[in-house]
């Protein structure tokens, strides 16, 4: 994103950012993945949601068989429109 600024220009910027997230993103990987599994393997129902609309943007396994849906039914979808928060309020 251009700066008011004119001493670097977007494209100088934009190199000095790549190279700048390379031994950041190593350290975030492992905890990512330790975030993956726990998601994945627990035996409670997590979904992740977006935070504007309420559309559900992944569900974990435990989550798809308490509910009986399948994750294609889920993924993008609200909680309202799949009926398992009838109350907005609650």
């Amino acid at each position: 994103m251009p700066s008011k600024s004119t001493k670097n220009s977007p494209s100088r910027r934009a190199v000095r950012g790549r190279t700048s997230k390379r031994p950041h993103s190593s350290k975030i990987q492992p905890k990512e993945d330790l975030f993956d599994k726990a998601f994945r393997l627990s035996p409670h129902p997590i979904g992740i949601t977006e935070l504007n609309t309420g559309r559900c943007l992944d569900i974990n396994d435990a989550c798809l068989q308490i509910y009986g849906f399948q994750r294609h039914e889920v993924i993008g979808k609200t909680t309202l429109m799949l009926g398992i928060w009838p109350d907005p309020q609650e």
